[in-house]
Formats: C-alpha cells, sequence, structure tokens
C-alpha cells in the first residue's frame, strides 16, 4: 500500500528541498511511501497515535465520530487531548481550533481484538456537531497532543487533511424516520453515516 502526503515544508525542521516535492510528516521528502517495507511511519512521532477511517470531508450537520489507536510504548496522560487544527500549523497548543480529553467519560477503549497489535489500545471520541468549525475552505487535521508530566507538549499523531462541507454542498440526502416521533426528517447521508458509526 503506498500513500503520498503533499504537506508543506516547515524549513527550521528540514533540509533544502526542492519547492514542490511531496513530504511526509516528519519533513523527509519521498515520492511513494511502502507501509509494508519502510519503518518510516513507526518512527514518525506523529504515527505513535493512529486515525482511523478519516474522511476527505466532514459534514457541518453532524457530531464526527474520531477513531484512533495508540500504539505500544506511548506514555498517555490525563491531560492529553485530540484537537482540530487548520493544516499548516505551528504550535498545537496555540493553533487548536477545537480540543476534546483524548479519553472521555463513557468511552470505549479495548487493548484486543479484530488485528490490534499487543500493547495496542484502541480509542474513540466524538467532536459535538455544535463545536465544529464552520469553515468550508479550510483544510484541518486532527491530533493528538500528549502532555508529559514536565508539562512539555508533544503531537503524537496526525490525521490525512480533510475539509468541512454544508448539508448543501454535498449532494446526497436520505429520508430518515425519526424513531420518537416517526415523523421523516431528510438529512445528509454523510450525517446519517457518521450517527450509524456512533453506534
Amino acid at each position: 500500500m503506498s500513500f503520498r502526503f503533499p504537506l508543506k515544508n516547515n524549513s527550521r525542521n528540514s533540509t533544502k528541498m526542492e519547492e514542490n516535492s511531496p513530504q511526509i510528516f516528519d519533513g523527509s521528502s519521498v515520492e511513494n511511501i511502502d507501509l509494508e517495507k519502510s519503518s518510516l511511519f513507526t518512527q514518525s512521532q506523529y504515527a505513535k497515535v493512529i486515525f482511523h477511517d478519516v474522511w476527505d470531508w466532514y459534514p457541518t450537520d453532524a457530531d464526527i465520530v474520531c477513531r484512533f489507536t495508540v500504539t505500544k510504548g506511548v506514555v498517555t496522560h490525563v491531560k492529553d487531548q485530540v484537537a482540530i487544527l487548520p493544516v499548516g500549523w505551528t504550535s498545537a497548543a496555540n493553533d487548536a481550533i477545537l480540543s476534546i480529553p483524548a479519553t472521555q467519560p463513557g468511552s470505549t477503549s479495548s487493548t484486543i481484538g479484530r488485528g490490534i497489535p499487543e500493547g495496542c489500545r484502541q480509542e474513540k471520541v466524538v467532536f459535538k456537531v455544535q463545536n465544529i468549525p464552520k469553515d468550508l475552505q479550510e483544510f484541518y487535521q486532527i491530533c493528538y497532543v500528549g502532555h508529559g508530566d514536565s508539562g512539555s507538549v508533544t503531537v503524537c499523531g496526525a490525521s490525512a487533511p480533510f475539509q468541512f462541507r454544508s448539508p448543501q454542498e454535498s449532494g446526497e440526502w436520505c429520508e430518515v424516520e425519526d424513531a420518537e416521533d416517526g415523523i421523516l426528517i431528510v438529512r445528509s447521508r454523510a450525517a446519517v453515516d457518521q450517527e450509524n458509526l456512533q453506534k
């Protein structure tokens, strides 16, 4: 499996590179990465927490379900956060648009099961619809922001970039019956899919 990640060049963390060369999270210039043969992702600080099923875009009319795996060896802290940041952020603490605790009351944590390596933990958090950004032009990333006992802040995981779309832009609509009232409601298919992921 190969991926391309065109990210902004952060000049203080990288050597001189061609202006438009594709880059991976740690600033290395790469054309294609074979995840099965390369240990780059396992060594990168941004791959200590891996986000699953990140969409190209999310609807602005539904909660966002965020599933992620905390890999073996990551020391978590009660102050750890999952944050939405604009692509090109420079400080996770100052640039976060929205952040929530990485472990929420009543959240599910699984250490065994469907293909989860030993020592890893799978988590789920939910960004509530009323709090998500409404800027439809910006690109965002979901990041895991770890906190150390000394007060240090480290980004341990970053998702692929995504955008938000209004229900009108999504173009796909479906009818959903309200369970309580029996009334048919027209909603965006993406919003219904996000609600189904929460179940």
